[in-house]
């Protein structure tokens, strides 16, 4: 399938749905292939400003390969959106 996921985390709201955790074992269990990460900062929502640093913290922590990383980082929104980056 061409379908994406994006996981927000860091949000308060979603405790055990945003954790740094939460995503990792995501792609552990299914591959970096078609998962975004993201998170939904604004000003009125209390949520961890580090928790997508956090995220690639805790995938490098688990020994996810660096291109697995960027995939659900960088190039999957920038493949989705086509941005061109």
């Amino acid at each position: 399938t061409k379908a994406y996921v994006g996981i927000r985390v860091g949000q308060t709201a979603a405790v055990n749905r945003s954790t740094p955790r939460f995503f990792a074992d995501a792609v552990e269990l299914y591959g970096a292939d078609r998962f975004i990460i993201n998170s939904d900062w604004n000003f009125h929502s209390n949520i961890d400003l580090l928790a997508i640093a956090k995220t690639i913290r805790e995938m490098q922590r688990r020994g996810i390969d660096r291109s697995s990383i960027r995939r659900t980082v960088f190039d999957n929104a920038n493949e989705l959106y086509q941005l061109g980056l």
